[in-house]
């Protein structure tokens, strides 16, 4: 039988040579244009490798570098760590390239609200439909230079976000002004800085610095009288409304009891003829048989909602579940008035940044989401310790 042949070491010095262009690369991409290149020291105990495979990597390296010198030379501008990665613009262009100039915006924060007020999904927005080339600062809300910025735009939560005034100029992908092709009320310009109207836009609100003023708070279904006021917008359709209401309700009945609480709910339906059927079926039986009664109600329609959320005749299944509970509402639910209410809550919603459900404002806090107890419960202890 013939001897195997034997294994050759060129897989070996190859994996070494990629190692050596990596590490090389490396140490490129980490020097700045205030620094001199300095050649690496040689490793204390070094593997020996053919002198062609270690020339390699520095010729590339060579090479990168002298490339990343000549944009230098030839016009570069600026430099600013975006997200732990440094951006480059020369050329009319900034690298990783993206036409156009960068823009810088303040991000006008609270440090003690926490995950409410992450701006993380708001500005992977922005850097998505304006920019990738976004600068961010971050400025304290309660600090001078937050408070100038408050006076100046009227500025009621956070966070909020004021662009430099290079937006101005800024240009749209076609070519055209990203300012002139802005919905009327997008941005309020006040002294060449521009708050981007976040209401409007709908990005969520994370904390407001005064304790919005809703209406019709004593005709509303509520719970309790106690000092912290809780205020849900909610939707008798949604899923997730349905997880608040089953996995809160016990630490509801709770605070209610121990008086520390005010629990308010008001309507945002958002899923078409049923959901707002629900809505009406339920004002209705308020109006006709008090607080107890649209609290049952409101807790037979989350109990029945796989039954009637997507199933015909729903105004026959609402009439019947008012019935049930001794009440009729044929007559209400055709009332103009009961939808006008409806229509009132949902615009208070939209006033003050709600897009989606449930909703809840717990003091000057704003919480999205079904929530558990725990978050709810801490939300409610931090304003009633005020």
């Amino acid at each position: 039988m013939a001897d195997k042949p034997k294994r050759t070491t060129t897989k070996k010095t190859t994996a070494k040579s990629s190692t050596t262009k990596k590490a090389a690369a490396k140490k490129v991409t980490k020097r700045t244009t205030t620094r001199k290149p300095v050649a690496p020291k040689p490793p204390v105990n070094p593997t020996p490798m053919s002198s062609s495979n270690v020339a390699l990597p520095w010729t590339i390296a060579a090479l990168a570098l002298g490339l990343f010198v000549g944009a230098v030379v030839h016009g570069l501008s600026w430099s600013h760590k975006v997200n732990s990665e440094t951006l480059f613009y020369a050329n009319g262009k900034t690298w990783i390239p993206v036409d156009g100039e960068p823009l810088r915006v303040t991000v006008v924060n609270d440090p003690t609200c926490g995950r409410a007020c992450d701006p993380g999904q708001s500005l992977g927005v922005l850097r998505q439909n304006i920019t990738p080339a976004l600068i961010t600062e971050t400025v304290d809300v309660n600090s001078a230079a937050g408070q100038a910025l408050v006076e100046k735009f009227n500025i009621k939560s956070v966070p909020q976000y004021v662009f430099a005034e290079e937006l101005e100029d800024f240009k749209a992908a076609d070519g055209s002004n990203f300012v002139e092709n802005l919905p009327a009320g997008f941005l309020i310009e006040k002294d060449d800085e521009y708050l981007l109207n976040s209401v409007q836009v709908g990005f969520r609100i994370g904390k407001f610095l005064e304790t919005p003023q809703f209406a019709d708070m004593d005709t509303e279904p509520k719970l309790g009288d106690g000092g912290v006021t809780v205020v849900e917008f909610t939707n008798y359709q949604c899923g997730f409304c349905k997880k608040l209401h089953d996995e809160n309700k016990d630490l509801i009945a709770q605070l209610v009891a121990d008086g520390i609480i005010n629990y308010v709910v008001k309507d945002a339906p958002m899923f078409g003829a049923n959901d707002r059927f629900a809505h009406r079926a339920a004002n209705c039986v308020l109006r006709e048989g008090g607080q107890d009664a649209h609290w049952k109600m409101n807790a037979a329609i989350f109990a029945s909602q796989a039954q009637w959320s997507r199933a015909d005749g729903a105004e026959r299944f609402f009439n019947n579940l008012a019935s049930d509970l001794g009440y009729d509402i044929t007559a209400c639910v055709a009332d103009p008035v009961i939808e006008a209410e409806i229509q009132a809550d949902m615009a208070e919603a939209r006033l003050y940044g709600v897009n989606g459900t449930p909703a809840l404002f717990v003091g000057s806090q704003s919480i999205s989401g079904a929530v558990g107890p725990e978050v709810l419960g801490a939300a409610i202890q931090a304003e009633a310790s005020k």
